[in-house]
């Protein structure tokens, strides 16, 4: 019975450990936190758009790189995308280039020098012709050759796609893993194992809490070498790098990232506390048990 508990506590250890290490993704993965995180850090004084137009293509981003794909093929899932960037276009563009020249923001002018010199790439003089073809997607592409801080380029997509499967691929496992760790969990305390049981629940949540503070320093020192690093592990491929003025860059700056590690820490640490206070109740029990 000991060999047999001891097994199973190691096996819920592992599994616990990576259903606690995704928790905090799940917490950074709702459209609500890209929504709220992009509103704050979104580098809109860069891009040609407006704040909300730049939030509203932050969310239409996410939505490509996190949701299941489903049916939808990787072409009609840039059209979707697309949709959403010509209403942005159209509404950034008209607002912009009804500036007037003695403007006294110099920022309002600079945006409208931007889509003036888009409009004149497509050879188009309204933004409502210019954005609102059917086509969403051809327009995209000329928008996205004029500048990549106007659309998403091949690059970008490409990168984003890569996200989507490494994302979609991990998250069933995820699953998995909750349902083994249960599973374990409910076999130790079915046994009455409540030391084996206090193990599990207590080793997986201090791993993690070791690791992401770990992690945690090694961002508040170097957060760009910490982000190297990490897609360099994920996207060995290297299509991770964008100019700082480019579409993507300035819908998720670096306070964008930070902002998301620090909630993907903090959800995590929280989750494991609760598991390991938990523990240490078993724990507890097995102490009471043995006093007897």
């Amino acid at each position: 019975m000991k060999v047999f508990s001891a097994i199973v506590s190691v096996v819920g250890i592992v599994a616990l450990s990576f259903v606690l290490f995704t928790a905090g993704y799940f917490a950074c993965s709702l459209p609500l936190t890209t929504e709220i995180f992009s509103q704050s850090t979104s580098n809109y004084e860069s891009s040609p758009y407006a704040l909300d137009d730049l939030n509203a293509l932050a969310v239409a981003s996410r939505n490509y790189t996190v949701d299941p794909r489903g049916d939808l093929s990787v072409k009609e899932a840039r059209a979707e995308f697309n949709k959403v960037l010509m209403n942005a276009a159209t509404h950034s563009a008209n607002r912009y280039l009804n500036i007037k020249n003695d403007d006294p923001s110099d920022l309002n002018l600079q945006k409208k020098e931007a889509w003036t010199e888009l409009m004149k790439a497509l050879k188009e003089t309204r933004p409502n012709d210019a954005f609102g073809k059917e086509n969403v997607s051809k327009v995209a592409s000329k928008m996205a050759k004029a500048g990549d801080r106007y659309a998403l380029n091949k690059e970008a997509f490409e990168h984003l796609d890569d996200c989507n499967r490494l994302i979609n691929g991990i998250v069933p496992f995820v699953g998995i893993a909750g349902i083994i760790a249960l599973v374990c969990a409910l076999i130790l305390l079915v046994l009455r194992q409540w030391r084996w049981l206090g193990r599990m629940l207590s080793i997986a949540p201090l791993i993690l809490l070791l690791a992401f503070a770990c992690m945690g320093t090694w961002a508040f020192i170097d957060f760009y070498g910490f982000f190297t690093a990490f897609h360099g592990v994920f996207f060995p491929q290297g299509n991770w790098t964008f100019s700082s003025e480019s579409l993507l860059i300035c819908m998720y700056p670096t306070a964008f990232w930070m902002a998301m590690g620090f909630l993907w820490l903090a959800t995590t640490a929280i989750a494991s506390i609760i598991v390991l206070v938990i523990g240490r109740m078993f724990a507890g029990i097995a102490d009471r048990k043995e006093a007897y």
